[in-house]
Parts: structure tokens; sequence; C-alpha cells
């Protein structure tokens, strides 16, 4: 499942997320490490997750 919140988030096609499926396999932590994604953008990507029933990777 390809959603638009994905769109414009390169730093994110260069890690080969490409769905939110792909996106719940990382911790935020995992996701902010990221060049090219900061703290602003974790909410929106957490909302995009929770709104298909899927979150981030929880870290055990």
């Amino acid at each position: 499942m390809c959603s638009k919140v994905l769109d414009g988030y390169r730093a994110l096609e260069r890690e080969g997320i490409t769905s939110l499926e792909r996106l719940s396999e990382y911790t935020e932590a995992g996701i902010l490490k990221l060049h090219g994604i900061g703290p602003s953008s974790i909410p929106k990507l957490r909302n995009a997750l929770d709104e298909v029933g899927l979150s981030f990777k929880m870290i055990r």
C-alpha cells in the first residue's frame, strides 16, 4: 500500500521505504537517523501509520 504521506520523503524512498507497511518495520529513532528526516516529520508519519492500524516498531 502506497501512501500520499510518503510522497516527497526522498529520504524514505532512498531507504526503500515506499509503503506504510515497510515504514512500520522501523523505529522512530531509526527513521530520525535518515538524512532529510527531522523531528517534525515523525508526527505526520505516526498519524499516517495510525490511520491504517500500524505503528512504528517498538524497541524491546
